[in-house]
């Protein structure tokens, strides 16, 4: 099995995971600063091809009662569209809770890098996906 990127979308910040093609234990990976988006499609299609992955798992940040919202719009709009620059499946999983579950997992002077808090979500993300197969 190939590695599984995780993908924790903002439209600021964009949280990378990997997890491991043997173990599957997912890892942080990067933090994309969104200066444009064609900047992070042209990082992250490296980081496909760089990391040899098959799957991309894009978090959908779904409201409480499960419902799309704006943000969780802008997500599925952007794994759409990723979808057409990389020879890789996507797929999207629902990742509520994952943001605070990443500040939570940070340690304190951690906290005070979001992105660090960006590619935990990831993790968490990946993680769900995982548990499904």
């Amino acid at each position: 099995m190939y590695p599984i990127l995780g993908i924790d979308y903002g439209t600021a910040r964009i949280g990378c995971a990997i997890a491991d093609a043997a173990t599957h234990i997912p890892l942080p990976h990067a933090t994309i600063q969104v200066k444009t988006k064609e900047d992070a499609f042209a990082r992250i299609v490296r980081m496909v091809s760089d990391e040899r992955i098959a799957t991309v798992v894009v978090g959908l940040p779904l409201g409480q009662e499960g419902k799309e919202t704006p943000m969780s719009a802008k997500a599925h709009a952007f794994g759409e569209e990723l979808k057409q620059k990389i020879n890789a499946n996507v797929v999207f999983e629902d990742e509520r809770y994952t943001s605070r579950m990443g500040k939570e997992a940070s340690n304190p002077k951690e906290q005070r890098t979001k992105g660090n808090a960006d590619q935990r979500a990831a993790m968490f993300i990946v993680e769900r996906f995982i548990g499904r197969l």
